[in-house]
C-alpha cells in the first residue's frame, strides 16, 4: 500500500522540499519517510500492519503534524 500526500500552502501552491515522516503506533511501531515524487507530492510505502487500532502521525519537518486513528482488520 502506498500513502500519497499532497502539500500545498495557504494559496494552494505546491510545497516542495519538505521532510515528511509517518510514524505508526499501536500493536507495534514503525516509521517511514516519504519521498517527493513531483513538486508538492510525496509517497511512502506503508508496512504491513498487525490487526488492531493504530495511530499514524504525519509530520512535516518540525513545522506541522497530524494524528489519524484507524483500525486494521484481517
Amino acid at each position: 500500500v502506498t500513502l500519497n500526500v499532497v502539500l500545498v500552502d495557504a494559496k494552494g501552491d505546491p510545497v516542495a522540499g519538505r521532510d515528511l515522516r509517518v510514524t505508526f503506533s499501536g500493536p507495534g511501531s514503525e516509521t517511514v519517510t516519504a519521498k517527493e515524487s513531483s513538486i508538492g507530492r510525496y509517497e511512502a510505502a506503508l508496512p504491513a500492519l498487525e490487526s488492531g487500532r493504530w495511530t499514524a502521525t504525519i509530520a512535516i519537518g518540525a513545522e506541522a503534524k497530524g494524528d489519524y486513528t484507524f483500525d486494521v482488520a484481517r
